[in-house]
């Protein structure tokens, strides 16, 4: 699930909403586990999903990486990106694509540099960093943005590879979650 702001909603409040949402669904008292992915851009990002998944009714972890084992036998955890560092998926994301384009970044930044966005927190410019890095390095959809840029009509050759080692720490969390819940 993905918090876009729509509707008045922060991204944040958007975790209440759509765990309220996912409750009524039928299927949703089978799950066993709720993992929840955040952007680790301030100091209170933690606390702020926290507090969301409270008021949608569900006890949150005591802190990021940690599990949380609910009265109903639902696990509920948080994953704040990039992991023990300041910053959003797009950080990381920029890791990986640097290292598919290597001849971007000094002039990407140069390009930052010379915009108001240097001034910006350095997660926004992180974010800013990869839309002008896809824009440029997809010839036939430069208007495509790092949301959309994952879809399967954009070609492979202009997506930011998953398979790089940035992403192994949370594949590793992602992948002993899944085995912590399934019986």
């Amino acid at each position: 699930f993905s918090c876009h702001q729509s509707k008045g909603f922060s991204d944040y409040e958007l975790i209440r909403v759509y765990l309220k949402n996912i409750a009524r669904n039928e299927g949703f008292q089978k799950a066993r586990g709720l993992l929840f992915f955040s952007d680790n851009d301030s100091p209170d990002a933690f606390d702020i999903v926290s507090k969301q998944i409270e008021a949608a009714g569900h006890k949150s972890p005591v802190a990021p990486q940690t599990t949380l084992k609910q009265k109903s036998g639902l696990s509920v955890s948080v994953l704040m990106i990039p992991i023990g560092a300041t910053g959003c998926l797009e950080t990381l994301c920029l890791q990986s694509a640097y290292a598919k384009w290597p001849d971007i970044k000094d002039p990407l930044d140069l390009f930052l540099s010379n915009t108001a966005a240097a001034s910006w927190p350095s997660n926004k410019q992180d974010k800013m960093r990869m839309q002008s890095l896809l824009a440029a390095t997809n010839k036939s959809q430069p208007d495509t943005g790092f949301g959309a840029h994952w879809n399967e009509s954009v070609k492979e050759l202009y997506r930011i590879p998953v398979n790089h080692g940035c992403f192994a720490d949370i594949v590793a969390y992602i992948t002993a979650f899944r085995a912590s819940v399934v019986d």
